[in-house]
């Protein structure tokens, strides 16, 4: 442990502020009969919860002296009177001063034990029916699942602010979840690397030939292919990089594609006798794209151009355009909508001012939206 680390504990008698979609709170921690101002993700605690926190102190420079806690544990009441204070302090939805005391004063020490796995048993009490006891049971577990999760996955690297996240998308059923296919932790809404959760898989005994793992380490091959431009790849380049990335053969890949495909998980499309492979938030854009571009084509109109006014436009502005930038010229007087793309360097932005200036000479009116990204 590091000697710079603290531990504290104490009891949660206000919660200032808490960011319901990363769990960090703010609240006030009474410790040996001193309130402290505590902060961290810890999205489960609520007041009257006793817990022990492990950070350090620090200074803040609007709010003053604060422990910033880096873990949290959770301590379960257990005696009577300690229950009593914890549903009292409203923990529980459903639970008031006066229903706490009638559960706690009808089951004692086994009160929580009841809300936990006899939530019918309550209806014993007056003014409590089989629905309230439904929710006041889902309410009390819901408080300590979330911990549970908090507990498995801490241990291997997750933080609280990324636990969060996964408890936000699979609830209760998260740590089954994990346990079954951590590569969920991938997905988008979750944003864990398939490096951590392929090293969580390990930890948890997956074999590296698992399917799961080959589907996670596809999608995270064309998710990082993305940032090189590439909305989709060849099948056959999927193949050789999934092999090489998740040390298997071209065929497993080519298997565990196919599978995706099925599933909708990826879309396939032949382009020029080639398959390319996409992420289906991706194909739907380049579909919706497409459609779109082909809608404004129907109902554009081409405008007159002639060539000698290309050679006087470069006369005009001392340049010598290369046949494809006279080329893209022209098509956008004759085709109305045109794409014009290229890698940097490449002389689009002076193909686009060169088009500006002939648009109105021609008396167009031009509008233009974030020219150059």
């Amino acid at each position: 442990m590091n000697d710079d680390v603290e531990i504290i504990k104490g009891r949660i008698s206000n919660i200032t502020y808490k960011n319901h979609d990363n769990g960090y709170t703010v609240f006030t921690l009474i410790v040996d009969g001193e309130d402290v101002v505590a902060v961290g993700n810890f999205p489960f605690i609520t007041v009257g919860d006793i817990v022990t926190l492990k950070g350090g102190y620090s200074v803040h420079p609007t709010y003053g002296p604060q422990f910033k806690a880096s873990e949290c544990e959770r301590e379960i009441p257990s005696t009577a009177a300690a229950i009593l204070r914890y549903l009292s302090s409203g923990a529980v939805k459903g639970i008031g001063p006066a229903t706490a005391r009638k559960i706690v004063g009808r089951f004692g020490a086994d009160t929580l034990e009841v809300l936990k796995e006899s939530p019918e048993r309550l209806c014993d009490i007056r003014g409590i029916s089989p629905d309230k006891a439904r929710q006041i049971s889902e309410e009390y577990k819901k408080q300590f699942s979330i911990q549970d999760i908090m507990i498995f996955l801490s241990q291997y690297k997750i933080t609280p602010e990324e636990i969060s996240r996964v408890y936000k998308r699979f609830g209760d059923a998260s740590v089954d979840k994990i346990k079954g296919n951590p590569f969920l932790l991938c997905i988008e809404d979750i944003g864990i690397s398939f490096e951590r959760a392929d090293e969580l898989a390990e930890n948890l005994g997956f074999m590296r030939s698992d399917e799961n793992r080959l589907f996670a380490g596809i999608e995270y091959i064309l998710r990082h292919n993305l940032h090189n431009g590439h909305t989709c790849l060849p099948l056959s380049k999927v193949s050789v990089l999934g092999a090489a990335f998740l040390e298997c053969d071209e065929s497993d890949i080519e298997k565990a594609c196919a599978k995706l495909i099925a599933e909708k998980r990826l879309y396939s499309r032949f382009i020029d006798d080639v398959e390319f492979i996409f992420l289906p938030v991706f194909y739907m854009a380049d579909e919706y794209i497409a459609a779109k571009l082909s809608l404004l084509q129907r109902y554009s109109r081409s405008l007159p151009l002639d060539e000698l006014e290309v050679d006087h436009l470069e006369s005009v502005l001392h340049i010598k355009y290369d046949d494809m930038q006279r080329r893209a010229i022209t098509l956008a007087f004759s085709n109305g909508v045109t794409v014009l793309t290229g890698g940097p360097g490449t002389g689009k932005t002076t193909t686009l001012n060169g088009l500006i200036e002939l648009f109105e000479r021609k008396d167009q009116h031009v509008v233009l939206a974030a020219p150059t990204g």
